[in-house]
């Protein structure tokens, strides 16, 4: 089996993090880790889901450059993600 080359790519920080605004004006911080989201908020905490997380599988920014292609886009100096204008972050692949 031939060995693995690391490569620096970007994605979209909303594959990983978010922040949402409740429906009272509170505000919730949504999580992705090992492909599951949790949220701050009462709900998520109460029964393991929310609205909150419903919301961002639905709507959220999925940009990945290996499998969407592109660059980055640069706005005041920092890369943003070209499909939402959120950050975008340098992530590791192994190809």
């Amino acid at each position: 089996m031939p060995d693995l080359t690391i490569e620096y790519m970007y994605q979209c920080t909303q594959l990983e993090s978010a922040t949402v605004a409740g429906s009272r004006g509170a505000v919730y911080q949504l999580r992705r880790h090992r492909g599951r989201w949790t949220c701050t908020c009462k709900g998520f905490e109460f029964r393991g889901t929310c609205k909150h997380v419903k919301e961002q599988e639905a709507n959220g920014c999925t940009w990945h450059q290996q499998v969407d292609g592109g660059e980055p886009k640069v706005v005041n100096g920092e890369k943003v993600c070209p499909e939402c204008g959120s950050p975008a972050m340098v992530v590791k692949v192994a190809v």
